[in-house]
């Protein structure tokens, strides 16, 4: 079975009690069950690190709390090593869609390299990609 690319959107919401919290769960668990490994671009931890840290600062996370996410994110069961080379795909899709990031690009191209599906929690990116959206890019929320 192949694997699924998700964004630090949705791991984001995993970790933290959100009203999409419960659908993310289910999902994972599901794919726990079927043996359906997780994948991500490198940077994905410390994006997810890195919003932690903005909440604490912004006071919409104590700092407990968000030890308590960064240990969860530690143990996350993310596939192995090695990836493919997805980066110059990424820079592709980035040129194509006129993004402003290439880190959002990354997620897409490493799903279109290993042929997977894409799942995100980024409303923006989303709308980004509409009308050219790619049925293997889907939101958690579809």
């Amino acid at each position: 079975m192949p694997p699924f690319v998700v964004d630090a959107n949705v791991v984001v919401k995993l970790l933290m009690a959100t009203e999409q919290s419960d659908a993310i769960d289910a999902m994972f668990t599901g794919w726990d069950k079927g043996g359906i490994q997780i994948v991500a671009p490198h940077h994905m931890i410390s994006e997810v690190m890195n919003v932690l840290r903005r909440k604490v600062i912004r006071g919409a996370l104590c700092g407990q709390e968000a030890d308590r996410e960064f240990l969860a994110l530690r143990v996350f069961p993310l596939a192995p090593d090695p990836l493919p080379d997805y980066r110059p795909v990424a820079w592709a899709i980035a040129k194509e869609f006129a993004l402003t990031s290439t880190y959002d690009a990354e997620y897409m191209a490493l799903a279109q390299v290993l042929s997977c599906d894409f799942r995100t929690a980024d409303a923006r990116f989303i709308r980004a990609l509409v009308p050219q959206l790619s049925s293997w890019v889907r939101s958690i929320t579809a």
